[in-house]
């Protein structure tokens, strides 16, 4: 986790030194008080804002309201941002409570020896968020968050339909096998719409190994993912990462399909790609390797389950994977 340290007094940047020793922090002071400051505080939160996990202000809480109110955009991706006064009585989870701020703030809490301030509901009433039972970045979420966690800490009874079989250590309110229910949770990597009371959880860990002539176009490449995914009933915003060989690096028709999809690439050598063993098609005197769909996806998905081992559709060929136990980040 990268996390930045602002401060705007001598305190706050003593208190900011004191965190260093508990965690990893980068610390920025004003030019008020280190030469080689920052000027504006507005401008250096706008350079720090998309770089960083969390930002830890020493700074009077109001001023973060207002300076942090022109780049937040959801709590998916925000940074958590934690606030401190500046005599460093008070820890205060402010932004992205649930998915970092909160538990970073108990670490800096303890390391200063102060008191947390933690207001999320849940966490007041000691029941885990959403957010706190699933890793965010491993799920698509469709769906109003927002009303189901009410509804789960009012103890309302939550149907869980869990199509992934994946054990998740929910509440107790949230119950399979009910007749009676109010809500429904579904874990899932099939391409549905949530109902009223739906929340649906798309599992995001289908690796797509992909090979390609110089040719195909982004239209191609889509329309060969699609198809493939259609036939395991399984949505798009199911994919975890792409794969392919290096020499695919630079295309810039992949490019296109990765800001479309909205994932990640990971690449591969020849070498790497042939001590899979996997052996499928006649490719290995166009790019030197056995295998580029079918070992690409195996490799991204740390020798996950193969789903599809290989579909040729015109002049792109797909294999899908889904994830073991360590997949490559």
């Amino acid at each position: 986790m990268r996390v930045a340290g602002i401060a705007i007094t001598k305190n706050g940047s003593l208190i900011l030194k004191k965190i260093s020793k508990c965690i990893d922090i980068d610390i920025y002071n004003s030019i008020r008080i280190s030469s080689d400051g920052f000027s504006s505080i507005n401008e250096i939160t706008g350079y720090l804002f998309n770089k960083y996990d969390a930002i830890v202000y020493v700074v009077a809480i109001g001023a973060v309201v207002r300076i942090v109110s022109r780049y937040i955009k959801n709590k998916y991706i925000d940074p958590g941002i934690i606030v401190i006064d500046d005599a460093g009585k008070f820890t205060i989870s402010l932004l992205s409570g649930h998915r970092i701020a909160n538990r970073l703030s108990l670490i800096i809490s303890e390391c200063l020896k102060n008191q947390p301030v933690i207001t999320t509901a849940s966490d007041a009433n000691n029941i885990k968020s959403i957010e706190e039972i699933i890793d965010t970045n491993e799920f698509n979420i469709l769906g109003d968050v927002a009303k189901i966690s009410y509804d789960i800490i009012s103890k309302k009874r939550i149907l869980l339909i869990d199509e992934c079989n994946l054990n998740l250590n929910f509440p107790e309110n949230i119950q399979k096998d009910i007749n009676d229910f109010d809500d429904r949770i579904i874990i899932t990597r099939r391409d549905i719409k949530p109902k009223e009371n739906d929340l649906i959880l798309l599992k995001r860990d289908l690796f797509i190994g992909i090979g390609f002539s110089s040719d195909a176009s982004c239209t191609d490449i889509l329309n060969a993912i699609q198809s493939a995914l259609k036939l395991l009933n399984a949505s798009v915003k199911s994919i975890k990462r792409i794969a392919t060989i290096d020499i695919k690096k630079n295309s810039i028709e992949l490019q296109k399909v990765l800001k479309e999809i909205k994932c990640d690439a990971v690449f591969y050598n020849k070498n790497e790609l042939n001590s899979t063993g996997i052996v499928n098609g006649n490719i290995y005197k166009y790019v030197g390797a056995y295998s580029v769909s079918t070992a690409s996806a195996y490799l991204a998905s740390n020798h996950g389950d193969m789903l599809i081992e290989k579909i040729v559709f015109n002049n792109v060929t797909v294999s899908i994977y889904k994830s073991g136990n360590n997949e490559s980040k």
